[in-house]
């Protein structure tokens, strides 16, 4: 194995920092996970792995938000883990049969084609935000935080976080308008 490759130790100063970490992100990723998935069980191991990755760090000083971190890595691990079941499950599914699934046109080339265009347009839009207003809207529309758990992970208010979702639904709702005219 090369030197780079190796497991570091940890220094005792990584460690004090990963203890902090944990002393003070365990209740809270419980109460993130518990609402995400089905049973306690699974929400325990999210957040040892949620730890886990956050013991592999190499340096861990240059992290400078360590709440955002965490719960960026807590809603990385429910997106890997929602990827694997979604292919896990695809050999379940049954072929698609006309008579017992609708009509061709609900999938015609068209429909996808504009679906395909519309989701594109719409990534665009987020990735062209603010970071933080991207960050706000990405963690309430897709990892389901609330405001008020928002502004406590990005330290912000939760008049800040509105103002930035506030902003967010405008860019879109204005490309929307710009696509209909």
């Amino acid at each position: 194995m090369r030197e780079d490759q190796q497991t570091k130790r940890p220094t005792s100063l990584e460690s004090a920092w990963l203890e902090s970490i944990v002393d003070e992100f365990a209740t809270p990723l419980r109460g993130f996970f518990g609402r995400r998935v089905s049973s306690p069980a699974d929400a325990e191991d999210l957040v040892q792995e949620v730890f886990a990755k956050l013991a592999r760090l190499t340096n861990p000083g240059d992290v400078n938000n360590p709440a955002a971190y965490v719960f960026s890595v807590a809603a990385n691990l429910l997106r890997d883990r929602a990827r694997r079941a979604e292919s896990h499950r695809a050999k379940a599914h049954e072929p698609f049969d006309e008579e017992s699934h609708g009509h061709r046109t609900v999938f015609s080339p068209e429909r996808l084609l504009m679906s395909r265009e519309d989701l594109e347009m719409t990534r665009r839009v987020i990735q062209s935000l603010p970071k933080k207003t991207q960050t706000v809207f990405l963690l309430h529309r897709f990892d389901g935080l609330k405001y008020r758990e928002i502004a406590e992970v990005l330290e912000l208010s939760v008049s800040t976080v509105e103002k930035h979702m506030i902003a967010a639904l405008a860019a879109l709702a204005r490309r929307i308008k710009d696509k209909e005219s």
